[in-house]
């Protein structure tokens, strides 16, 4: 009901299963198991399996098994398995959040986030990585499981001090916060 489907293709299998509300745009948009209320927009976006209330805009933005509540959006932009059992992912940007972005995941910028993105995680600038609840900022920075970086050099940073806890900063000083919180360690 109310789906709207433009394309070779486009829409073409289970568009939108019950309140419907679909709209797939583009060859290949949308094309297999839309689910109520997704969006695919450009060649191939959302085309297998695109979870309700999702959003997919570029060039085969969630392409295949894109979850419920996820947004990708650019070229490739969560490409294949955008949120693995909940959803709730943002990728912006070219090659964000590729391939396997788990659950409430966010990144931004042009292949940020990269392969197996961690659940809860942030990744913010071109080619940065993050872990399980890790948060990385500033291109080519790499954030490990429960790790904050911070990388202003514009070049690839990742911490290499033991253990899965911490802050960097890659600029000038680097700090490791372990969890106990009145140990501080300058690298």
């Amino acid at each position: 009901e109310g789906n709207v489907a433009i394309g070779t293709v486009a829409g073409q299998t289970s568009q939108g299963n019950s309140a419907g509300g679909c709209v797939a745009i583009g060859r290949a948009a949308g094309l297999g198991n839309q689910k109520d209320g997704a969006v695919a927009i450009g060649f191939g976006a959302g085309q297998t399996s695109q979870g309700q209330n999702s959003i997919a805009i570029g060039y085969e933005a969630g392409k295949e098994n894109q979850l419920t509540g996820n947004v990708a959006i650019g070229f490739n932009s969560g490409q294949i398995g955008q949120g693995q059992t909940a959803g709730g992912c943002v990728a912006i940007g070219s090659g964000a959040g590729s391939q396997n972005q788990q659950d409430g995941a966010v990144a931004i910028g042009s292949n940020a986030g990269g392969s197996a993105q961690g659940s809860n995680s942030i990744a913010v600038g071109a080619n940065t990585s993050a872990g399980l609840n890790a948060v990385a900022l500033g291109a080519g920075a790499v954030a490990t499981t429960g790790c904050i970086v911070i990388n202003a050099t514009g070049i690839n940073y990742a911490p290499t001090a033991t253990g899965s806890q911490g802050f960097f900063i890659s600029k000038g000083t680097c700090l490791l916060y372990t969890s106990d919180a009145a140990e501080i360690l300058r690298v």
